[in-house]
């Protein structure tokens, strides 16, 4: 884990507010392994390179012994789905085009699905933290 010199308390901050964020979002993980653009609304779409951020965030921890192994089902079922969403060509399908500041959830509802670059990106990074958990 974190080797650097920062304060205890901050340290511990840090940590437990990722693990609650951690727990909230495997509440709010979609059926498909995904989650949607609107955390809370399951009528917004499932977006993958936000997924695929979640997914990297939560192996990561489980590398470092922040999480525990519990976590470990909702990481390889948001690991099939982000499968799921590559194209024969490689392209990651079902991202977001750009999620500037919008004032309500229905901004981030309509926002239009485009091949992006850091939906590749993000999915290279869930995938390859992935292939650190193969044994």
């Amino acid at each position: 884990m974190f080797k650097g010199t920062m304060n205890a308390g901050v340290k511990e901050f840090v940590v437990d507010t990722y693990k609650a964020q951690a727990e909230a979002l495997k509440g709010l993980q979609g059926k498909s392994g995904l989650w949607h653009t609107v955390l809370t609304d399951a009528d917004s779409y499932e977006e993958v390179s936000g997924s695929a951020a979640i997914t990297a965030g939560i192996l990561k921890g489980i590398r470092y012994g922040i999480l525990d192994d519990s976590y470990l089902p909702c990481a390889w079922k948001a690991v099939e789905a982000i499968l799921d969403n590559i194209d024969r060509d490689g392209t990651v399908l079902n991202v977001s085009g750009g999620t500037g500041m919008g004032y309500d959830a229905d901004h981030y509802k309509n926002i239009l699905i485009a091949p992006m670059a850091y939906g590749q990106s993000l999915t290279i990074l869930a995938l390859a933290e992935a292939l650190l958990h193969l044994d």
